[in-house]
């Protein structure tokens, strides 16, 4: 029997799952969503600890529009935008996350339904990848509008 953490399959060529009555399992399906050859549904009858945040379907789906170059803010369906802002919860996918806003950098800054941003909702490690595209050198936030002062070397700013 297995035991553990099912974060430990993130990322693998994984074709099919069949994980029942691993009752020592622990985690969300969410650190499988970027397993793209996963196509089918994780067998998880009798894995009483592990938590399914979505349907698999609707998950698969996400994953492949997140990481397509051609989405547009204007092209998100709001299932997609409503699981990446589920997958930022998640500490396990913080390189498939990097994959999704390397790809659309203007994931980085877009409001879920409610008005939230991403940076709102994101766990410690994929607040860290949202930070290399929301501020200046990944730590420091800049107001907009005309810098306080500029000269032919440097520019001052709030």
């Amino acid at each position: 029997e297995l035991v553990g953490d099912i974060e430990v399959f993130k990322g693998m060529q994984i074709k099919e799952l069949n994980l029942r009555s691993c009752k020592q399992l622990t985690g969300t399906t969410l650190a499988l969503a970027f397993c793209r050859e996963l196509e089918t549904s994780p067998q998880l009858n009798g894995c009483p600890n592990i938590a399914s945040a979505m349907p698999w379907g609707v998950q698969f789906r996400a994953i492949k529009e997140l990481v397509a170059s051609s989405l547009t803010d204007a092209s998100i369906t709001d299932a997609t935008r409503s699981a990446f802002f589920q997958f930022l919860t998640c500490d396990a996918l913080e390189g498939s996350i990097q994959q999704c806003v390397d790809s659309n950098p203007w994931l980085a800054s877009t409001p879920d339904a409610d008005g939230h941003t991403p940076a709102n909702v994101a766990s410690p490690a994929n607040l860290k990848v949202l930070a290399k595209y929301l501020f200046f050198m990944g730590q420091f936030e800049l107001k907009k509008g005309a810098p306080e002062h500029k000269s032919a070397t440097s520019i001052v700013t709030r």
